[in-house]
């Protein structure tokens, strides 16, 4: 993220975050999944090297597991990782396969925040239509 640089927040999002960790329970559970399913996310990466194509994910541990962390917007973003650094945005087609096909845990969604959500793994295969991983 460049200084100056601001992206469009995904507030449906947001809120659905702060609604779910207000009243935790299971429809608010269920309406986040559904945004989650239909959202775009902000993700800290590596700086590319010259010529390289790959792009590298920041990741964090949560209690032993290794987790994606992910940003509604740049706010929360940078509550997280007040430097800011290199973004990838992607929306749910792009990273939830990208979180499956790696050693990733779950999905934790504005960390650092108040209202921050780690979507597990189990939750995330069901988004993409995958069987649960033995």
């Amino acid at each position: 993220m460049k200084r100056g640089e601001r992206r469009p927040a995904d507030l449906k999002l947001k809120a659905a975050l702060e609604s779910y960790v207000a009243s935790p329970n299971t429809r608010s559970r269920e309406n986040l999944l559904g945004l989650l399913a239909n959202s775009t996310l902000i993700f800290l990466a590596e700086e590319p090297k010259s010529g390289d194509t790959k792009v590298r994910l920041a990741f964090t541990r949560e209690a032993e597991a290794v987790v994606l962390p992910a940003f509604t917007d740049d706010v929360a973003l940078l509550r997280w990782a007040p430097t800011g650094g290199h973004t990838f945005v992607a929306d749910a087609r792009g990273f939830v396969p990208a979180v499956l096909a790696g050693p990733f845990e779950g999905l934790s969604i504005n960390p650092g925040s108040s209202s921050s959500v780690t979507i597990h793994r189990q939750e995330l295969e069901s988004l993409a239509g995958k069987p649960d991983r033995a």
